[in-house]
């Protein structure tokens, strides 16, 4: 594993969280990987090198989806423990957990979100938003609350290449009845649509009983009650005790708002507290962040 200190960030030299980091293969010849951010000891360690998007955890281990090496099981000693290819050649990207025993899977390739068994990693059902194989409405990220699911796509009526840069983009919710992780159940997301004239959504969460989520391409993160505009495309949300951590993949951006950018910050962490509006940023060594997540200790 690989480690590096980081820089103290203004006004957050009292933080104590840790966050864990994706970031994806580019084809730059970036490795990607899975990272892990310890803000009080100033240290950012790579767990894991590869293409990694989606991830969960779970008691004493994380789950990895990988484009190229499918489902991965990540121990306390973050070694990778067992691999499973079933979920390879998918694009896999965002994981959220069904249950004990179910995790879920967006099939960015297949416009399907596989649902997959903890304890095998075997693929045993899917949930289908299109018929084609082709990736026709980039779908790419999922949140589940109580009962219900949520999935951000760049649009709810195919052939996403088209309209890049439109805001044709949606959540879509799913309730309880139509999850069923043991069969293939085909949906029409333009019945489920929640949230919509979004331009390359990501990153839904829950906090505090509102929905947050980023409108990557137009450089901001929304909530029920306030939007945060930021200058670069934003990517991978998390929050704890009222501070927000936003991923900016700055090389995704358009070329306009990268000329405010200086180039040893295109990508890494913004840090916002909402309490007091207090801002920061983290340069981190990753090309294309794609999840965070408050890291939840394995003791």
């Amino acid at each position: 594993m690989s480690f590096f200190m980081l820089p103290a960030i203004t006004d957050f030299d009292r933080l104590t969280t840790k966050v864990l980091v994706s970031s994806s293969v580019q084809i730059d010849g970036h490795p990607g990987g899975l990272f892990l951010i310890d803000f009080e000891q100033r240290k950012l360690e790579q767990l894991y090198t590869g293409d990694c998007r989606g991830f969960v955890q779970l008691p004493g281990q994380i789950l990895i989806a990988s484009h190229q090496r499918g489902m991965l099981r990540m121990n306390r000693n973050y070694h990778i423990e067992q691999t499973h290819n079933s979920a390879a050649g998918r694009d896999a990207h965002g994981m959220a957990i069904l249950s004990s025993d179910i995790v879920l899977v967006a099939e960015t390739k297949h416009n399907s979100i596989g649902c997959y068994k903890i304890r095998t990693l075997e693929r045993i059902g899917e949930i289908r938003f299109h018929l084609s194989n082709n990736d026709e409405l980039h779908l790419n990220d999922l949140w589940i609350d109580r009962s219900s699911l949520y999935v951000s796509m760049f649009t709810p009526h195919g052939k996403w290449r088209e309209i890049p840069n439109k805001e044709a983009g949606c959540i879509v919710k799913l309730n309880g009845p139509e999850i069923n992780p043991y069969t293939t159940t085909l949906i029409e997301p333009n019945r489920h649509i929640i949230k919509d004239q979004l331009s390359q959504p990501h990153s839904i969460l829950m906090y505090n009983g509102q929905m947050a989520y980023c409108d990557s391409m137009l450089h901001r993160v929304i909530t029920d009650r306030s939007t945060l505009q930021l200058k670069t495309f934003t990517r991978g949300l998390a929050v704890q005790d009222g501070v927000w951590f936003v991923g900016q993949s700055g090389r995704k951006s358009r070329p306009e708002a990268l000329k405010h950018v200086p180039d040893t910050q295109v990508s890494g962490i913004h840090l916002y507290d909402s309490r007091d509006g207090k801002y920061g940023f983290l340069p981190i060594p990753a090309r294309q962040i794609y999840q965070l997540s408050i890291f939840k200790s394995f003791n």
